[in-house]
């Protein structure tokens, strides 16, 4: 298996290391890697995000948390996500 498609299917490693999280690059995020961490209960920190769609689009797919330079930028972005989730809700 190349270096590659171990970012991609890291399961065996994360088993073997007995890791508590995963902490892939937001490039790494395909045939359905989210999906399969959090089968192992494993959650899953994507790093660099700095462009703001990619942020949402992201935490909307499931990942547990962002690693990014623009944190000023994330705050704004789930504080207002925030909000209008709380709008929705009903006491």
């Amino acid at each position: 298996m190349t270096a590659y498609q171990q970012d991609i299917f890291p399961e065996r490693r994360l088993i073997k290391t007995k890791a508590d999280i995963v902490c892939p690059n937001y490039r790494v995020l395909r045939l359905n890697f989210l999906k399969r961490m959090h089968a192992l209960q494993k959650p899953v920190y994507v790093w660099t995000v700095n462009h703001p769609k990619r942020m949402v689009d992201l935490v909307d797919k499931g990942a547990d948390g962002l690693i990014t330079d623009q944190v000023k930028l994330a705050g704004e972005l789930f504080g207002k996500k925030e909000i209008a989730e709380d709008k929705g809700k009903t006491s």
